[in-house]
């Protein structure tokens, strides 16, 4: 009987996992987006002039940084799911 009860609470520690798991992974996803487009997509655009230039600067700082919380989120959450 407590064998199942096992089996049960880690089947709801993975389900919730995955489900928690989904923002940090989404918004990576989208930081990297973010990052290709302000890096290969604004080229141009950012030569014209000092201010294009200092935006996309910003709009690839804003992507590292929510690339980097998304992952330290997951990891915090892969973590909190194995305790």
């Amino acid at each position: 009987m407590q064998n199942m009860s096992k089996q049960n609470v880690a089947l709801s520690a993975k389900k919730q996992f995955k489900q928690t798991a989904a923002v940090p992974v989404t918004v990576f996803l989208a930081a990297i987006g973010l990052t290709l487009v302000a890096i290969f997509g604004l080229r141009s655009w950012a030569e014209a002039s000092e201010l294009h230039h200092a935006v996309q600067h910003v709009l690839i700082f804003s992507a590292g940084a929510g690339a980097g919380s998304s992952l330290f989120s997951l990891f915090k959450t892969k973590k909190e799911g194995r305790s």
